[in-house]
């Protein structure tokens, strides 16, 4: 999807988390609704930094771009550090 396809759901989204690889340096940007449509956008991670500077970074971008605003409720998931069951 687009940025302007996912803005046409009902952005700003109340919302949203970014998973994170370094190791595989991919992001996500998932974006949660009451109404169960989440959108995601996956993002390449170019550069330094850590999962969570990474994850500040594309919340930024995404409250840039209108997808969230001051009201959204953010979280940021290190997928490298998480324990499989």
């Amino acid at each position: 999807m687009t940025i302007e396809e996912i803005k046409a759901l009902g952005a700003p989204f109340p919302r949203a988390e970014v998973q994170t690889s370094l190791r595989k340096k991919i992001a996500r940007l998932v974006l949660l609704d009451p109404h169960h449509i989440n959108p995601t956008l996956d993002l390449p991670v170019v550069g330094e930094g850590t999962v969570y500077e990474v994850g500040a970074d594309i919340i930024a971008a995404a409250g840039q771009k209108c997808l969230l605003d001051e009201n959204s409720v953010t979280a940021i998931v290190d997928l490298d550090s998480a324990v499989a069951n």
